[in-house]
């Protein structure tokens, strides 16, 4: 039997199938990570926060999106 692997969203967590063909969040847009970003581990489960590998916590990369701001445009 195949192992699900999971895609995840660093903004709000949303995790899908791989196999759903999914490739952005439908809450936020975010580009969904299939695989960790430090070390390329599978995302084996829906429910993890931190990589199973290097232990990088995947609420840091939230935090890391929100500082991203969008620029407002002056006129």
């Amino acid at each position: 039997m195949k192992e699900t692997l999971y895609r995840l969203c660093p903004r709000c967590f949303r995790a899908v199938p791989v196999h759903s063909g999914e490739h952005f969040c439908a809450n936020d847009g975010q580009k969904l990570l299939e695989r960790c970003p430090k070390c390329q581990t599978p995302i084996k489960s829906p429910y993890f926060r931190f990589c199973v590998r290097c232990g990088l916590e995947y609420s840091w990369l939230k935090t890391q999106n929100l500082q991203v701001g969008f620029k407002v445009a002056e006129g």
